[in-house]
């Protein structure tokens, strides 16, 4: 977010020197010439930095279809939204119209040539192909990326919360090295800084990527009645056949997509800035050096172009004939058979218009969001709050804002995030949970197991004592493994840390007995439980 404090100083000190060299207060013989009403024009204009959606909704409603105009600090941005403008403006030569994206004041649509070419084959071209060598990696490297910040966030009461904003920030650059640099290079550390700082900086789909990734998953907090059917298509060969084409997983992609059109991360699109004059039909003058653009947000809010436009509804882009048969109960679809693929352009203002499609992007976000639905149930911490804040013509998540995250407690997702050292502690559940179920079956073989003489063994008292007391530790045993399904790990550790009590107890009576081979292996054995779970090896604190 550096990129916005040094926006908003530049800002502020063009205003400055914009006020100070063409309306100032000259005073002529004790007479103060009066600021000219051109202040009042300009001070609209630098109001877009701060409402910049706002303003353009606004003037939207009011041309009701017609090409709009607004003043920005720098320029003039002409809205269009009609489908005849925005082919004519898809179809002007490169000559007259040029591709303009200014997120971070870069242009590299303007590098032509040696330098400009590579970068936008390797985009459209090459990535592309490469679809099912890149996407596995990715989901498996966003994996490893959300399991090390959450092994690192401290639990309280088994729940995990996390800036959302940074959780994705770092699981996209990682995913977009990989990508560009292969295995190798996005491991090493002092390169991937370097890489960062290049793609931050020209790819304006880096910043895209990760900001729509941020709504969506406050969308998933917000409407969890999706996903069910989400995580069950996730589950199926589906997700095989979309790593492999990047196509497909049509409620994760509808999801996505209606996130992106309820809240869209840019407020206008399809920039071409006029390289000469320019005229649309109906006589819409464009000077050189002016911007054509689309409202994007204003029509993704159109009644014109979407049924309850203002009602999220999450599968509203799937074909209807995939939605006979779903158990939907409480979802309501006002405008069902929208197919479109999330990388769709032609008429999908969101990502541009006509030329740049983007496939990786597209592919990309549903990688990630994919792993928020099959590994997480989430919530926002404090739903109530605001969730975003804008700047120019975008909107942009509260880095601040945190989610909640519980582990799922089923088999898939166990395995999923399974790790090597998690094997000792499933091995001490598994010897408790059922070797305490043994006595009820033979006592007496129950205890000469566990280190007793045989007189012992063969008392009735002893043995009801036996059953007794395995009963509790059964029930030990199921709560580690209940903590460990539900992602509690720390709990597992607590509870591994209390068994060298039992341990040590164990030993003491068998030595009392007679029986020191026993009674060094379960004092032996419950120490080095009790030390896993002191130093939390299951959690990795």
């Amino acid at each position: 977010m550096l990129f916005l404090l040094h926006n908003l100083l530049y800002s502020i000190a063009l205003l400055g020197i914009s006020i100070l060299t063409q309306f100032a207060v000259k005073q002529i013989r004790g007479e103060r010439v009066q600021i000219s009403s051109a202040v009042t024009k300009r001070a609209k204009a630098w109001s877009f930095l701060l409402r910049g959606p706002a303003i353009i909704q606004d003037a939207y409603d009011k041309a009701k279809g017609a090409p709009f105009e607004v003043f920005v600090p720098e320029n003039r941005y002409l809205f269009i939204s009609s489908a005849k403008h925005i082919k004519e403006v898809d179809t002007a030569p490169d000559s007259m119209l040029q591709p303009k994206y200014t997120m971070h004041k870069f242009d590299w649509f303007d590098k032509r040539g040696t330098e400009g070419t590579p970068l936008v084959r390797t985009l459209r071209t090459l990535l592309t192909n490469h679809i099912p060598e890149i996407l596995p990696d990715v989901r498996l490297a966003t994996t490893e990326s959300f399991d090390k910040r959450l092994d690192a966030c401290r639990s309280i009461n088994g729940v995990k919360a996390l800036p959302v904003y940074s959780m994705v920030k770092e699981a996209v650059v990682f995913a977009n090295a990989l990508s560009f640099f292969g295995r190798d290079l996005a491991h090493d550390q002092v390169f991937l800084k370097s890489a960062t700082d290049f793609i931050e900086s020209t790819l304006l789909f880096a910043e895209i990527i990760r900001l729509t990734i941020c709504f969506a998953v406050h969308d998933l907090c917000l409407h969890p009645e999706y996903i069910k059917l989400m995580r069950k298509e996730l589950e199926s060969p589906l997700r095989d056949e979309f790593e492999q084409t990047g196509r497909g997983l049509p409620l994760l992609d509808s999801f996505i997509r209606e996130s992106a059109r309820t809240t869209p991360v840019e407020s206008m699109s399809t920039r071409r800035q006029a390289l000469q004059p320019f005229v649309l039909s109906g006589g819409w003058k464009v000077e050189a050096g002016d911007i054509i653009c689309t409202p994007a947000r204003a029509m993704m809010k159109d009644p014109a172009h979407f049924a309850a436009p203002q009602e999220f509804s999450g599968f509203r882009f799937v074909e209807p004939e995939l939605l006979v048969g779903l158990d939907r109960p409480r979802l309501h679809i006002p405008q069902p058979g929208q197919p479109h693929q999330l990388k769709d352009a032609t008429d999908w203002q969101v990502w541009g218009t006509g030329r740049m499609v983007w496939f990786y992007a597209a592919a990309v976000m549903k990688t990630i969001v994919g792993l928020f639905v099959t590994k997480y149930d989430c919530e926002l911490l404090h739903p109530e709050d605001s969730r975003w804040f804008t700047w120019r013509s975008f909107i942009y998540p509260k880095p601040s804002l945190r989610t909640t995250y519980y582990s799922l407690p089923i088999f898939g997702i166990m395995f999923a995030d399974f790790a090597l050292r998690h094997i000792p502690p499933l091995l001490v559940a598994t010897a408790l949970t059922f070797g305490g179920l043994m006595p009820f079956f033979n006592a007496e073989y129950a205890i000469q197991e566990f280190g007793l003489p045989k007189r012992i063994a063969v008392s009735k008292p002893a043995q009801s004592v036996m059953i007794v007391s395995s009963a509790r530790i059964t029930a030990i045993g199921i709560a580690l493994f209940t903590f460990y399904l539900q992602g509690q790990l720390e709990a597992v550790d607590t509870i591994l840390l209390i068994l060298g009590y039992v341990g040590l107890v164990d030993g003491y009576v068998c030595w009392l007995e007679g029986v020191s081979g026993k009674a060094i292996f379960r004092t032996l054995s419950g120490t080095l439980i009790a030390a896993w779970g002191c130093y939390g090896m299951t959690s990795s604190r």
